[in-house]
């Protein structure tokens, strides 16, 4: 069933794993992947995917809902605290319209995209590309974590911005610049407290492929790829509900949050890396902290 890359080291292809009961599936997904230099591997069930993981290393996933032994979100989650690193892309798929709660379950549980049918073979290979594409600037940018909360720091933070809007004006994509942080930040060991517990809350619910950072003592930057401000705004959302839980205050008054959304970015080689559009975020988390919390949208 399995087989390493080595084996066609000749010819370096894109193994993809695919987990999924489903033998249409597989044969269906063989014959759009091959012509386009994809390998790929099936497993039927979840303790086979633990197999295949531990004799292969594939560079995406994708994790059918319709497991016989599991369900998708939870072997995804399972997957990114065990085996897989969590630069691998997790593409979750559905033969069905799931339900909108079922969705916001596999991007909770850290999938990098869902695809549910009809599949439209084209629109499937530009997803893996794109995944792969991110993949492996997350893999060149030699990330440095900030200790305390493995969050990017500044330097990291400014390397992966210049990469991430190299790949959106490539790809003709949207790339959404998030600062978030306490409405009033504390002093003291409270700081210190507020500090952890936003760092913890965005590094726990945002996706891999949307790296974060720190912008300063007190804020945190995301890097949203591929998405709009209303999208960004749904996260930033769920993210100050949660951290109202934790720090144990209405949520729209415990944080606040800058929202810019880079229409057509632009990079010039060789020159310094700007950060435009996390200035205007930053001036949009001042408006709303002046409000006394929420979203603000600014511009790029």
């Amino acid at each position: 069933m399995v087989k390493s890359r080595a084996q066609n080291a000749e010819t370096p292809e894109v193994l993809v794993l695919l987990i999924s009961a489903r033998e249409w599936f597989g044969a269906a997904l063989r014959a759009v992947l091959e012509p386009e230099g994809f390998s790929l591997l099936q497993a039927h069930t979840r303790a086979a995917a633990l197999v295949a993981l531990g004799e292969s290393d594939p560079d995406i996933l994708i994790l059918d809902q319709g497991l016989p032994d599991g369900d998708a979100p939870s072997l995804c989650r399972e997957l990114l605290a065990g085996p897989l690193a969590e630069s691998t892309p997790v593409i979750v798929y559905s033969p069905d319209l799931w339900q909108e709660s079922e969705q916001v379950a596999a991007w909770n549980a850290g999938a990098w995209d869902v695809i549910r049918e009809p599949v439209r073979s084209a629109l499937l290979i530009a997803r893996l590309r794109r995944a792969l594409s991110i993949s492996k600037l997350i893999g060149m940018t030699k990330l440095h974590p900030s200790p305390e909360t493995s969050l990017l720091d500044a330097d990291s933070l400014r390397l992966v911005f210049a990469l991430f809007e190299a790949l959106a004006v490539r790809d003709q994509r949207l790339l959404s610049c998030v600062l978030i942080g306490p409405t009033v930040p504390s002093r003291g060991e409270e700081s210190v407290r507020e500090r952890e517990v936003t760092g913890q809350i965005v590094l726990n619910n945002t996706r891999a492929c949307d790296p974060s950072g720190w912008f300063g003592d007190t804020d945190v930057a995301i890097l949203a790829y591929d998405t709009n401000t209303t999208g960004a705004t749904t996260l930033v959302n769920r993210l100050a509900q949660l951290a109202s839980v934790e720090l144990g205050s209405a949520a729209r008054s415990t944080m606040s949050a800058g929202i810019v959304q880079v229409s057509r970015p632009s990079v010039a080689s060789g020159r310094a890396v700007k950060l435009e559009p996390f200035a205007a975020a930053r001036e949009a988390l001042a408006e709303a902290r002046r409000a006394g919390g929420g979203v603000r949208v600014g511009d790029s």
